[in-house]
């Protein structure tokens, strides 16, 4: 991987992210997000659509406030560092992730700081838990971009700490690449207000 010297939340991070398919929008490109769909993302890769600033919403707030609270967590339970970085792949630059940690075997330390009924349903289900779900696609793309064997997804609450080793997908990885080279590669237009083939 490449690492770029970017600081996150920073309109030169915005940019960054617009001029490829990063490890959130994975989802997008399987088709599993629930919230966005590949018309929205293309309307923000254009430039036609803002990047919604969600930092006002509580849940978002609290993540954001709290990231270097989990990652401390998981740097005390393995006594290692975790560096937020920014970086792109070697299989192409289209794909890239803004890492909340990388620890010194290049592995990817994902950091989700959530509301305490979250929690508590990630710890008794695990990884039958809808939230562990929501993120893998997330994390798979993360270890496309680094080209680790394997990551840490970890969730966070008021000082309650539960992590998961993540293990590299080779197929579901192969399908991030395959579907965001066709969306990446594929002129698109939109006709009556949907997307198309160019």
């Amino acid at each position: 991987m490449q690492f770029c010297n970017l600081d996150q939340r920073t309109e030169a991070w915005l940019q960054w992210r617009r001029e490829g398919i990063t490890a959130t929008e994975a989802k997008t490109i399987l088709g599993c997000d629930t919230y966005s769909g590949l018309n929205a993302l293309w309307r923000k890769k254009v430039g036609l659509e803002p990047e919604k600033d969600l930092s006002h919403v509580p849940a978002v707030a609290y993540g954001i406030a709290h990231e270097g609270d989990c990652r401390r967590a998981w740097e005390l339970k393995h006594g290692d560092f975790a560096f937020p970085v920014c970086a792109i792949s070697d299989v192409s630059p289209v794909f890239r992730a803004s890492f909340d940690g990388i620890n010194s075997a290049g592995e990817p330390v994902e950091c989700k700081c959530v509301q305490k009924d979250t929690f508590e349903r990630v710890r008794a289900q695990g990884r039958e838990s809808d939230a562990y779900k929501r993120y893998l696609p997330q994390v798979q793309h993360q270890l496309l971009v680094s080209g680790a064997r394997r990551a840490f997804l970890c969730f966070w609450h008021e000082g309650l700490f539960h992590e998961f080793e993540v293990e590299r997908d080779e197929a579901l990885i192969a399908e991030i690449v395959k579907r965001g080279k066709a969306f990446w590669e594929t002129p698109l237009v939109m006709i009556d207000g949907q997307l198309r083939d160019g």
